[in-house]
């Protein structure tokens, strides 16, 4: 963890080490995936470091701010360092489009950015529908994590919406305890956290809601989509 090994170095002489430690490897392809230091090595030794080998960066999607303000490194680090990288790469082709048009990239620049599918566990096989014709209430499943980007308030007004259904929420708070919110509707039936995707009781499932307010690719829609569950979600991002 190089990040926590020169926490105590100010931030020119942590990009220098990096910087350093990379050429020291002679790597071939150095690839960042979310690393900040990196992106700041970037743009203090980007051209010097293209002489000892490519970099490529992960770009997964923009966030927002409480007020509604776009941030995040497709927004920040794309422009100012795209001229030292190789090739970047994203798995949403929202953002690969976005940022083409954004920065009007002529063709033989936008070859340089390339869209890998997120993987998908080809193991999840189809889960029968519920049978119909039983008297039973629709069951609408919801899993994530409970924090702001998740829209958890727009979760409460569908499930408002549809008293005939029970609403089941997997998931816990990650960035904080959620602040603001009513009390859940008597139809949202909390089932906590769960370790594995397999967990859950799929055959049971109606219908997978997905609600947030920005997103990339959503690795557990993908899943979802794989057992034929059929999937409601906000139209946002990847």
């Amino acid at each position: 963890d190089l990040a926590g090994m020169t926490s105590d170095i100010v931030p020119e002489n942590r990009r220098r080490v990096l910087a350093e430690l990379l050429r020291s490897f002679a790597p071939d392809v150095v690839i960042n995936a979310n690393s900040r230091l990196l992106w700041d090595v970037c743009e203090t030794y980007g051209l010097a470091l293209t002489a000892s080998f490519r970099m490529v960066a992960c770009l997964l999607c923009n966030e927002q701010t409480l007020y509604g303000h776009t941030r995040g490194y497709p927004l920040t680090r794309f422009y100012r360092n795209f001229d030292v990288l190789s090739a970047v790469a994203t798995d949403s082709h929202a953002l690969a489009e976005e940022l083409k048009s954004s920065y009007a990239l002529p063709p033989e620049w936008q070859s340089r950015i390339h869209v890998l599918s997120g993987p998908v566990d080809g193991t999840i096989s189809s889960v029968a529908a519920p049978k119909a014709g039983r008297r039973r209430r629709p069951q609408v499943f919801w899993a994530g994590r409970l924090d702001p980007q998740k829209r958890i308030d727009l979760l409460y007004q569908i499930a408002q919406a549809c008293p005939e259904a029970d609403f089941r929420v997997w998931g816990e708070p990650v960035m904080g305890a959620l602040a603001g919110l009513p009390p859940a509707p008597g139809n949202i039936k909390r089932g906590g956290t769960y370790a594995s995707f397999r967990d859950l009781p799929l055959t049971e499932a109606d219908a997978w809601l997905y609600t947030a307010a920005w997103d990339g690719v959503p690795q557990m829609l993908l899943e979802v989509a794989m057992t034929g569950v059929p999937i409601v979600g906000t139209d946002v991002g990847g």
